[in-house]
């Protein structure tokens, strides 16, 4: 021992301080570094190197002692040492550096001094990987990414791996938006750096910095910057999490550019057809999504719903939809979106029935294909009972699809009379916030039509635009109220040119418009032109085409064409008995073609056989032209039954009582009774007869829920 000491009086400071480090780990290591150092083999520096080089590979550990109390504390002891031996050497040495970092890292607890070696090791030699990678990551960690830019532009290393670290990285640590996104965008600068200079141009115009030049002039570079593309998709999902869609836009542009594939398009046709209005991209994209896999079912589908929702394409709708079917057809959604398609814009009812029906035999539980199918055999096959069937699977499989309540209780308020329940599943709807500016519509309608309450249901119509100040169907039904209940018919046209502001293509508004300025504004021709354009729009509707004959026959003096219009009504609606009232009306006043308007009310009658209005025209026609006292006196008496208190009661009594000889004749016989033509030869009590057909509650069973009161996607569940 005393030879030892005699050495260590001979040496410097440091190798006296080395060899002591060494002793000590001679005592619980039994390391071979201690022979090292004692022998005299290496020169000071050498043997500090080598001292560490052991140190780093964990060597002197492997036999610590089994006491972890002891081990601790020994740790601790060397911690000591290094920390005094790196304070007592000129650490000029790059590898000396790297070494002493690793033994730091041992050590624990050292990570100034750790993050001080690796800094050293990489301002000067930046090609070492080691250092590179821990300070990176240290700086991300930290969230200093202008750290992060600086190491980035000092290295050369351009691999996967990297970027794959530094995303992981980014997972783990970021904050922030702001903090992520510079930090890819660093990483895209980086990448890109490695490449021609116009790739920088493009992770700026990703930024929003520069306008890039067109894209077309990288593509040919894709390939050699193929493995960014993961970044610029990544960026562009972070830029649409936070709903910053023209970024997130730009970003899958790039990535395209890169060489990207269908699901970079297809992320992109979604952005574009649904945030950022491009709907001519979003079709290219979904194109490109299906050249690159053609049986894509997401495609179709999403490519069906542009052109069905956005422009209005709806053949080429029908055909996207039935190629998903085609590729999928246990697909309830694709059935769905075509039973739409048909309902309200193709006129294709029955197909559409079936495609609703296919889609509930699919899944049966879906709540969306139920209310469909309801809202179908509503309104346009009057299959009150069955939709309302539909309505309370609706609700009885989701009690909280606040649609299946506003549906049932429309359907309740408007074919059932029962209001108060109406109301009350409209309060539900409301309750549960689903779809709140239609279930106020819907309030507001019954509280109108039903229960003549203008004030309140003013109310909740304005409830609804204040949701959504677009919404076309609260604007005309305010212009509705207006015009039908307040008096206030300026009013009226105002709502009605501003829902044709929100939508220039909806029929019915044009028509709300032309009736409103036939009536009120005895605006004749502006009114004719209005219907024209609704049936221009929808040439299937057979109110519009009643009210044109209206205005034709009655102020425009245009008795064909009125005549026309009439059967072009019946043609699409048979059922449609005010359309037979109007034309019989007509063949009688004008045409002069009674055998033909005697079908026309016996139709009425059969089609309304609980209403006054068939049995009125078909007696006054026959009694003015047909010798048939039976039949006069049956169809007044019935009206008497339906309607005792109508103001024309006595009238008809005494009509009635004229013919009694005639219909229960005597032993003697008697004489013709003088008719309403002897009577009345202008045809004046004719006409105040005939007046049941300006009745509008007779029309009901004519009128589409989809065009009347809510005209537009929302029927859709």
């Amino acid at each position: 021992m005393s030879s030892v000491i005699e050495q260590l009086s001979n040496l410097d400071f440091s190798t006296a301080l080395f060899v002591t480090i060494s002793l000590y780990l001679l005592l619980f290591t039994g390391s071979t570094v201690y022979r090292l150092f004692i022998k005299g083999l290496l020169s000071p520096t050498e043997q500090y190197l080598t001292f560490l080089s052991a140190q780093s590979s964990k060597a002197f550990f492997k036999r610590r002692h089994a006491n972890r109390a002891k081990k601790k504390d020994n740790k601790a002891k060397i911690a000591s040492l290094i920390a005094q031996l790196g304070d007592g050497l000129d650490t000029d040495s790059v590898q000396l550096n790297l070494e002493l970092a690793r033994c730091y890292q041992i050590a624990g607890n050292m990570k100034a001094k750790l993050l001080e070696a690796y800094q050293f090791v990489f301002d000067n030699k930046p090609g070492e990987r080691e250092a590179f990678d821990y300070l990176l990551n240290e700086a991300i960690g930290s969230q200093e990414f202008e750290s992060a830019q600086t190491l980035i532009n000092k290295t050369d290393f351009v691999d996967r791996e990297i970027i794959q670290i530094t995303l992981n990285a980014l997972s783990q640590y970021h904050q922030s938006i702001e903090d992520e996104i510079k930090a890819l965008s660093l990483l895209s600068e980086w990448g890109l750096r490695k490449a021609q200079n116009a790739y920088v141009d493009i992770v700026r115009y990703s930024l929003g910095l520069t306008t890039a030049h067109s894209l077309d002039l990288y593509k040919d570079m894709a390939v050699d910057v193929a493995q960014f593309r993961q970044t610029f998709d990544h960026l562009a999902s972070l830029y649409f999490d936070h709903k910053l869609y023209d970024k997130a836009a730009n970003n899958h542009r790039i990535a395209i550019a890169l060489g990207a594939g269908a699901e970079s398009y297809f992320r992109l046709g979604e952005v574009a057809a649904n945030f950022i209005e491009e709907y001519q991209e979003a079709q290219d994209c979904f194109k490109h999504t299906i050249m690159f896999e053609p049986e894509n079912v997401k495609a179709h589908m999403k490519l069906g719903q542009l052109f069905e929702h956005r422009l209005q394409q709806y053949e080429k709708a029908l055909s996207c939809f039935d190629t998903t079917i085609e590729l999928e057809p246990n697909n309830a959604q694709a059935y769905i979106e075509k039973g739409s398609v048909l309902t309200h814009h193709l006129h294709n009812r029955d197909e559409a029935k079936t495609c609703f029906e296919k889609a509930v035999t699919i899944d049966p539980d879906n709540v969306e294909a139920i209310n469909n199918l309801g809202i179908l055999l509503g309104d346009y096959f009057y299959q009150y009972e069955s939709a309302k069937s539909c309505f309370e699977k609706a609700i009885e499989i989701n009690p909280e699809n606040g649609n299946a309540h506003s549906n049932l209780g429309h359907l309740l308020a408007n074919h059932f009379d029962q209001y108060e329940t109406a109301i009350g599943c409209c309060d539900k709807s409301i309750e549960l916030g689903a779809n709140l500016q239609r279930a106020y519509l819907i309030k507001g309608r019954i509280l109108a039509d039903h229960l003549d309450q203008p004030a309140k249901a003013k109310t909740y119509f304005e409830k609804s635009i204040k949701i959504e100040p677009d919404y076309i169907d609260a604007v005309r039904s305010l212009g509705r109220l207006c015009t039908e209940q307040l008096n206030q018919h300026v009013k009226a046209k105002t709502y009605y040119q501003k829902a044709l502001v929100i939508d220039p293509n909806s029929a019915y508004t044009h028509r709300l418009l032309g009736e409103l300025l036939s009536k009120h504004f005895s605006q004749y021709e502006e009114a004719k032109a209005c219907l024209e354009k609704s049936l221009s729009i929808n040439p299937y509707d057979c109110v519009t085409y009643r009210y044109l004959g209206d205005l034709l026959t009655g102020h425009l003096n245009q008795h064909k064409n009125a005549e026309a219009c009439y059967k072009k009504s019946i043609e699409i609606n048979p059922i449609y008995s005010v359309a037979y009232s109007k034309l019989g009306a007509l063949l009688v006043i004008h045409l002069l073609q009674y055998k033909e308007a005697k079908a026309c009310f016996e139709e009425v009658i059969e089609l309304t056989p609980d209403k006054p209005q068939g049995y009125l025209n078909l007696g006054h026609l026959v009694d003015q032209h047909f010798f048939e006292p039976k039949t006069v006196s049956q169809c007044y008496k019935k009206v008497l039954e339906l309607a005792p208190h109508d103001p024309q009661a006595n009238l008809l009594r005494e009509r009635i009582a004229e013919l009694e000889p005639q219909v229960n004749p005597g032993p003697a016989s008697q004489s013709p009774s003088t008719t309403f033509d002897d009577k009345d030869p202008e045809g004046i009590r004719f006409a105040k007869l005939t007046s049941y057909s300006e009745d509008t509650n007779y029309e009901a069973a004519a009128k589409s829920q989809y065009e009347q009161d809510f005209g537009g996607t929302d029927n859709n569940a």
